[in-house]
């Protein structure tokens, strides 16, 4: 029988984001959280990227609409 994969809270995941920006050690908010190495790099790189908000999306495409009217107000 496998094991069953550990879910985590977003205010978990949030948190250990929060205490990495903070400049604590990887090593260290893996262990204080019991959270996996490969599990919070996921996480960073996810957080980095932006990746997986709508309202990232949101943003992008306002964004993309407001460079659009720039540019033909330009030309």
């Amino acid at each position: 029988m496998g094991r069953k994969k550990k879910t985590y809270s977003t205010d978990v995941k949030r948190k250990c984001i929060s205490e990495l920006m903070e400049g604590k050690e990887f090593s260290k908010v893996c262990v204080d959280n019991g959270v996996a190495p490969s599990t919070l790099s996921d996480w960073k790189k996810a957080c980095l990227a932006g990746i997986g908000g709508r309202e990232n999306k949101a943003k992008d495409k306002k964004l993309a609409e407001a460079e659009e009217k720039l540019h033909k107000a330009q030309e």
